[in-house]
């Protein structure tokens, strides 16, 4: 299935004749993969029906490529915990391959109908301690070690650089955690942006036995 033919789907059925507000980013003549089918189903969900996203995201974790693509991380994992885009395996999302024209009408039934949804269990996880910016700011005052962990792609952190802090993508933290071992002692903020990635990035790390580890939301 080409994209531009999946968008005409999301404009004529979802969006109810609307244009999709980001179309304009896509090569309408290439094939349709998964994650980028999760990207597009994400964003129209938002656009047309402004459903919030599933806080509780960690059934997601089991999938080993939903890495592969760090900006689809979002929205793959919220098609999948949300029950609208199953994955191919139990550890296998499927990002990267082509979606067919019979899926892609399953996944638009399964976004505007929620009966028709089937989300994974929730997996038991760890919490992570989240704070704010401002919070962060009044701990780093008094606090003895701590190091400010940018886990966004380098491009990202070149364009919008934050002064004191260490560039380690989260794919890298979520493939290898122990890359930095180096900072095992101190307490570790991690920010991305929204703290999606910060959140995978710091429940790796405490995986592998981080013992301070800290997401700065909305940072």
């Amino acid at each position: 299935m080409k994209i531009g033919d999946f968008v005409w789907i999301l404009e004529h059925i979802v969006l109810c004749g609307y244009r999709f507000r980001m179309v304009d980013q896509y090569d309408l003549n290439a094939p349709l993969l998964k994650r980028d089918a999760a990207r597009m189903l994400h964003e129209a969900l938002e656009q047309e029906y402004a459903e919030e996203d599933e806080e509780d995201w960690s059934a997601a974790r089991a999938l080993q490529d939903l890495f592969d693509c760090g900006m689809c991380v979002w929205h793959s994992a919220q098609m999948y915990c949300k029950g609208i885009m199953p994955a191919d395996t139990p550890e296998i999302f499927g990002s990267t391959r082509e979606v067919s024209p019979e899926e892609a009408r399953e996944y638009v039934d399964r976004l505007m109908h929620h009966e028709k949804r089937v989300p994974p269990a929730p997996v038991q996880v760890q919490p992570v301690r989240e704070i704010t910016l401002e919070e962060m700011e009044g701990e780093i005052l008094s606090a003895r070690t701590y190091r400010l962990i940018d886990v966004r792609t380098p491009a990202e952190h070149r364009d919008r650089p934050v002064k004191n802090s260490v560039n380690i993508p989260m794919r890298d933290i979520f493939l290898n955690p122990h890359c930095i071992q180096a900072h095992l002692g101190e307490t570790l903020y991690l920010y991305c942006g929204r703290g999606y990635r910060s959140g995978i990035a710091a429940q790796a790390m405490m995986n592998a036995g981080f013992p301070n580890v800290v997401v700065v939301k909305d940072a």
